[in-house]
């Protein structure tokens, strides 16, 4: 995969079917690759793959996506007050990980 950064530079990227490289399970068909988008602005991931069908026929397929990001950075601020008779739903897991994470790194 060959991705354009805002800047112009572009990087090629190996995509990966192990299961670690953001492709679900190992040997299942699905690619990942991880990118660093460090720099705001608009990137564009291109992929490219070449093979052979059983029945000896070669293929080509391609893709491309583009995707827009405004800050690589997130920053927290103030004070987060809950109070139970809101009667609020409970937020999911992984964003009360992320309050829980965000309080206690930094002291606004």
């Amino acid at each position: 995969m060959v991705v354009n950064y805002p800047s112009g530079r572009q990087v090629k990227v190996t995509m990966h079917d192990d299961g670690v490289h953001a492709d679900m399970l190992a040997n299942d068909g699905v690619f990942g690759g991880v990118v660093e988008a460090l720099e705001p602005g608009q990137y564009t991931a291109r992929a490219v793959f070449e093979g052979t069908t059983a029945t000896g026929a070669r293929f080509v397929r391609s893709t491309e996506h583009s995707f827009h990001v405004v800050n690589p950075y997130i920053s927290l601020t103030g004070t987060l007050y809950l109070h139970r008779t809101l009667r609020l739903p409970r937020p999911p897991a992984h964003l009360r990980r992320l309050l829980v994470r965000s309080t206690r790194s930094r002291r606004c």
